[in-house]
């Protein structure tokens, strides 16, 4: 999938602060035949795996009447344990709002750098399913800990600390809470980063 109208926008993972809702940025995304949109699939940082995986949908760059439909189309949270069981777009739903959106590809996906409008600055607030601490030295993270023994043993050490250390979502930009942690919009772990002398 070619790569269009890059210029000067900005990539939207290279940011510093929130990205400002009416803007366009560079945006990773990837085409696929699905109900509720016929526009590109704006993806929140890249599959988990090659070939049969999923991939986190940036609803940051969906506008209201693609939310409104996946709202009306998909209420499946938690999902199916099961990837063949999962419908091809499952999604958080709470109260009507649209907490996160997930799609199932059968296959290698292509995507490329398309300018999309930004409609709303952060993600929708969910409650966390872990609380993760990062040790970190410069830009890298040299020691983790999480209260879910599961998650812990999923976490990287090592990796740039502006990137979930679960499976690598940009942490820049998201909002910091009262007790300076920011809440990672894939999985939900609440991030909490410490820096060492």
């Amino acid at each position: 999938m070619a790569n269009r109208g890059s210029g000067t926008i900005e990539k939207i993972e290279k940011i510093h602060g929130l990205p400002e809702p009416g803007r366009e940025y560079l945006v990773r995304c990837t085409a696929m035949a699905l109900p509720w949109t016929n526009r590109l699939i704006p993806m929140l940082w890249l599959p988990h795996k090659p070939g049969l995986s999923h991939f986190h949908v940036d609803t940051r760059f969906l506008n209201d009447e693609e939310l409104a439909a996946i709202a009306q189309q998909q209420q499946h949270y938690p999902p199916p344990s099961r990837p063949q069981d999962r419908p091809a777009t499952w999604a958080g739903v709470v109260a009507g709002e649209v907490i996160g959106v997930t799609v199932e590809n059968d296959g290698l996906l292509t995507w490329g750098w398309f300018p999309r409008r930004c409609y709303r600055a952060t993600f929708p607030a969910r409650s966390p399913v872990a609380d993760v601490t990062m040790q970190v030295k410069g830009d890298r993270v040299v020691a983790l800990d999480c209260n879910n023994p599961y998650m812990l043993e999923t976490l990287t050490v090592g990796g740039d600390r502006h990137y979930c250390p679960h499976q690598g979502t940009p942490l820049r930009g998201l909002p910091v809470d009262a007790g300076g942690c920011v809440v990672c919009p894939a999985h939900h772990l609440r991030i909490k980063t410490h820096d060492l002398a």
